[in-house]
């Protein structure tokens, strides 16, 4: 299952080689996971303990298996684009200690931001 403008979003992620394994922000990696050379995984991904990923993960999407699989995503389509325009990740010390109770509420979240982060 692609949401439209993912698709687009690994095109331009290319790799100097195929051994490089590009990991976005705001990733957990199980215990025990194998990454096949030359994967990208996108931003906000889970990776169940014990999967065997061998092929490119989109942003929020929760994966487990061998090979792994998308059990489902995360957060909605529209929390997901909002979360992508965000990129809290790279927001400075001072921002996220302001803002770290709206973390646990992606509700929160996008209430306080929306209108600077349109989707």
């Amino acid at each position: 299952m692609y949401y439209k403008g993912y698709v687009e979003y690994f095109s331009d992620k290319k790799t100097e080689n195929n051994f490089s394994v590009e990991i976005g922000n705001d990733v957990w990696i199980g215990d025990n996971v194998i990454l096949i050379a030359g994967i990208k995984i996108g931003n906000g991904v889970i990776i169940g303990a014990g999967s065997i990923v061998t092929k490119d993960i989109l942003p929020y999407s929760i994966v487990v298996g061998n090979p792994a699989k998308e059990i489902r995503k995360r957060f909605s389509k529209e929390e997901i684009e909002f979360l992508e325009k965000l990129e809290w990740w790279n927001k400075d010390e001072t921002w996220i200690k302001e803002n770290i109770k709206n973390f646990s509420d992606i509700k929160l979240m996008k209430e306080k931001y929306e209108n600077l982060y349109k989707v």
